[in-house]
């Protein structure tokens, strides 16, 4: 798994190495499950890309990109420092965490 995060947008890729999604239910989804399709739609939904890719016995990738101004909305100062900011507190905080077991 990977997340990065910029001034342009926020990118969250996803890599297994499992058996793969079959190309059919990769393109329709499986009848009566929404995981694929409600990631497609919610993706659309918020203006972000979403792409999926697989083939069998090699796993599967996902990959979700979001623009800045949807991902960073309503938040001020420029985004890559806001989540550097974030993530720096958070690790200070499992520090924290951790120091006191």
């Amino acid at each position: 798994m990977e997340l990065r995060y910029s001034d342009r947008g926020l990118r969250l890729y996803v890599r297994d190495d499992g058996r793969g999604i079959e190309a059919a239910v990769l393109r329709d989804g499986r009848e009566g499950h929404w995981g694929l399709s409600g990631m497609r739609e919610t993706a659309e939904r918020i203006g972000a890309k979403l792409r999926l890719q697989s083939r069998p016995g090699e796993g599967a990738e996902v990959e979700l990109t979001v623009p800045a101004e949807i991902a960073f909305a309503g938040s001020p100062g420029p985004p890559a420092r806001r989540w550097q900011r974030i993530f720096r507190l958070r690790s200070r905080s499992n520090e924290q965490f951790k120091n006191s077991l």
